[in-house]
């Protein structure tokens, strides 16, 4: 796995007028003080801040700018998992360490503060970066957010989605909070985009029947309870598509999506998982 402390890079083109690119972005965000996580931020001319949670200022953050002309538009950005928080200790290190380095010849009389240079910049300098290096895909739900937002083909896929018939006894914990009204293809949708790090979704039919997800290193998880202690855990079918960059049990937005919509349905779970027991 490459070393990207600043998040990877990403690039959607969009077939969207950079003028309705921009109303799109503002009329499906959250706003600031939302207490539920989800896509919220600003734009500032070309520049775009988004992030996730409406509490921790240290989660989720996409940087980047967003272009184009009256046929087309682009975004390129920087995704990671706390980009504000490493570009202001990698400022700090720059702007601090020289001014220590030209005081070098005083170390010697003062022990513990050479043991405390060496600690935070040997130690805690290299840990914060590798930190938010390894969790760079917690942003990927802003990601997702964005491509729904700014991909013309999402018109398309919401219309299609339009005559999909759903059972209205279904019900959507979405982290904790029970939604309410009646549950479609695109209500289900949608209410997957919000889930991101420490959120789940859960898609009930009854108390001890549902089917649940939650997200896990830059993917997701899924699992089943089919009734009684009768709890089952998705894995990756053995068709060669699992690897290390994509573990067993992990699963992409999309295939989240068909699965719970199989449940939602009652079609045939879709081909690329299975079911393995699980003993709780």
């Amino acid at each position: 796995m490459a070393f990207q402390p600043f998040g990877y890079h990403v690039l959607i083109q969009s077939r969207m007028p950079l003028v309705d690119a921009k109303l799109a972005i503002k009329r499906r965000k959250k706003g600031w003080f939302d207490p539920k996580n989800g896509a919220r931020g600003w734009i500032l001319g070309p520049f775009i801040c988004f992030w996730w949670s409406g509490i921790n200022s240290q989660g989720p953050m996409m940087l980047g700018i967003l272009t184009g002309d009256s046929r087309s538009s682009q975004l390129k950005a920087r995704a990671g998992s706390d980009l504000n928080g490493t570009i202001w200790v990698t400022f700090l290190t720059i702007m601090i360490l020289p001014i220590l380095i030209s005081q070098a010849d005083k170390w010697p009389q003062n022990i513990q503060q050479l043991v405390l240079v060496g600690l935070v910049f040997g130690l805690g300098v290299p840990l914060t970066l590798w930190m938010a290096s390894k969790d760079k895909r917690e942003a990927e739900p802003l990601v997702k957010f964005m491509r729904d937002v700014l991909t013309p083909e999402r018109k398309a896929s919401r219309k299609a989605r339009q005559s999909v018939s759903i059972s209205k006894k279904l019900k959507i914990d979405l982290s904790g909070d029970v939604l309410k009204g009646r549950m479609t293809a695109n209500r289900l949708h949608d209410s997957l985009l919000d889930v991101g790090p420490h959120g789940f979704l859960i898609l009930s039919a009854a108390p001890d029947v549902y089917i649940q997800t939650a997200f896990k290193n830059g993917g997701y998880v899924i699992e089943e309870r089919k009734g009684g202690s009768m709890h089952f855990e998705a894995l990756r079918a053995d068709d060669g598509t699992a690897s290390e960059s994509i573990p067993h049990n992990i699963f992409t937005f999309d295939e989240v999506y068909q699965t719970l919509l199989a449940f939602a349905t009652d079609a045939p779970t879709p081909d690329f998982l299975r079911w393995q027991r699980m003993y709780l």
